[in-house]
């Protein structure tokens, strides 16, 4: 019993102890992760001061100028179009059909064009060519709208003048073309750029690649705006030539940007001249058909291991997307100007507002990311956004018709619009997520511009089905069946 008693009184003394010895090992560890949390921070400051400034501004100047002429020009030819022809989504069905089947059919192409050609020479001709087929693609419109618009009769009808079919075909070949271009510049500078920049750097990556999103979500935001803006104040052949004229300027000031960008970061230029002469000396061994039928053959092994690879699911997941008419693009547009009698200046402000809550997506994604990982957050997101369009679709189907405006009830605005706004987020989230986990997945990838390119095909396919699905149900009321 003495011994019994002593054991307790012994373990009764050291419980103290224990208890001291587990709050100091409980202190370390919390110091610990202190100081790993501050040596994070310290590390995330020094990826981001190591970019300078100056050629940092002047990637972002270029990205934001070419995705303003972009944006402009998706936002303002479908709207151009609905205006000269508004009793039929035909015409911008067959724009957006043939952009997305050339897409289809050559942006793999573009992307290996990507990794066969030295950077500098390449983007820089990319550029001159996009603004090339801007200056065209408005110089046409602004023939129809001025000599020509007074032989423009309902489409469907037989025009007065033959001409308007040839500008209308001449428009279609020239933006098709224009969206090859656009999409040489986007692969080669968000996907081989960028990734050389952050020289294998997360921390950096994801920066640079939240700054370039956020830079194309201010320009589908203001740059719909302007046009309105032109539209109504000016007029449409007003309009016209103000992007005819900024097509023009920004064809100089972005080729400058572009030469600051590459004369900053060496590691754009690293190991290049070897591999250039390498690619150089391979092509002259080989007789041109040769190469076009070993093209054919990469072309198809680079699909099979696309399809393969851990990454396809989720560019699957991101390719889907493209299929829904509730997005805010020509097709949609087309239908509020048309059916429901939406001025310009309200369909741009509630893309503008759609576009800022994508803004807040693009917020969210870090957090989203740091919290859940970059699996796990994107399937939030990507289910958020799922969520969110259901108010829409329900929008197309109730509230309308019987006395009310074709416009519809608030309620049922606020339906629509403001579902459509809340989805942005999730998509833009999920967008960004996306990006990169394929950028990481394919950083040590030989051919990574080409498997990426065919990611933009496969997007193009599902765009190509939207539009193909639209060419069938081409009336503005129909509208509703698309978006199911």
């Amino acid at each position: 019993m003495a011994d019994s008693s002593n054991v307790g009184a012994s373990s009764t003394a050291q419980q103290p102890v224990i208890e001291l010895q587990r709050l100091r090992s409980t202190s370390t560890r919390d110091r610990e992760n202190t100081q790993m949390a501050q040596e994070d921070e310290i590390a995330t400051s020094e990826e981001i001061h190591r970019v300078k400034w100056i050629p940092l501004l002047s990637l972002v100047g270029q990205h934001f100028s070419s995705s303003w002429g972009e944006r402009s020009y998706e936002f303002a030819s479908y709207l151009y179009l609905i205006v000269l022809f508004p009793d039929s989504l035909i015409p911008a069905s067959l724009l957006g059909f043939a952009v997305t089947v050339t897409g289809v059919a050559l942006s793999g192409r573009v992307g290996r064009l990507v990794d066969e050609h030295k950077r500098l020479p390449f983007v820089r001709t990319f550029i001159a060519l996009q603004k090339i087929l801007q200056l065209i693609t408005y110089g046409l419109f602004l023939v129809l709208f001025r000599p020509l618009r007074p032989s423009i009769d309902d489409f469907g009808k037989q025009p007065k003048s033959p001409a308007v079919y040839l500008l209308l075909a001449l428009i279609i070949v020239s933006s098709s073309v224009m969206g090859l271009a656009t999409a040489g510049i986007n692969v080669a500078i968000q996907r081989d750029w960028v990734v050389a920049i952050s020289q294998g750097s997360h921390i950096l990556l994801t920066r640079l690649n939240t700054y370039l999103r956020r830079v194309d979500l201010v320009c589908k935001l203001l740059a719909p705006l302007l046009v309105s803006l032109l539209t109504t104040t000016i007029s449409y052949s007003g309009a016209v030539t103000f992007y005819l004229i900024y097509a023009a300027v920004t064809l100089a000031v972005e080729q400058l940007w572009i030469r600051v960008v590459w004369n900053y970061f060496e590691v754009l230029a690293t190991d290049e001249r070897s591999k250039w002469e390498k690619r150089r000396e391979e092509r002259v061994e080989r007789s041109p058909p040769k190469r076009f039928l070993e093209g054919l053959y990469q072309q198809g092994k680079d699909l099979k291991e696309f399809f393969a690879l851990p990454i396809f699911l989720s560019s699957l997941s991101i390719s889907l997307v493209y299929l829904t008419t509730l997005s805010f693009d020509g097709i949609m547009v087309s239908y509020l100007k048309a059916e429901r009698s939406f001025s310009d200046a309200f369909i741009a402000g509630m893309r503008g507002v759609s576009v800022v809550a994508g803004l807040l997506g693009t917020i969210a994604m870090p957090l989203l990311e740091r919290r859940l990982g970059l699996v796990r957050a994107g399937a939030w997101s990507l289910w958020s956004q799922i969520i969110s369009l259901v108010p829409v679709l329900l929008s197309l189907y109730i509230g309308l018709g019987g006395t009310h405006r074709p416009r519809g009830p608030t309620w049922n605005e606020s339906m629509m619009f403001g579902g459509m706004a809340l989805s942005r987020i999730g998509l833009w989230s999920f967008d960004l997520i996306q990006l990169q986990l394929l950028q990481e997945s394919l950083t040590d990838h030989p051919r990574k511009n080409a498997l990426t390119a065919l990611q933009l095909s496969l997007q193009n396919m599902f765009d190509l089905a939207k539009y193909a699905l639209v060419l069938g149900l081409n009336k503005p009321s129909q509208f509703k069946w698309t978006a199911l």
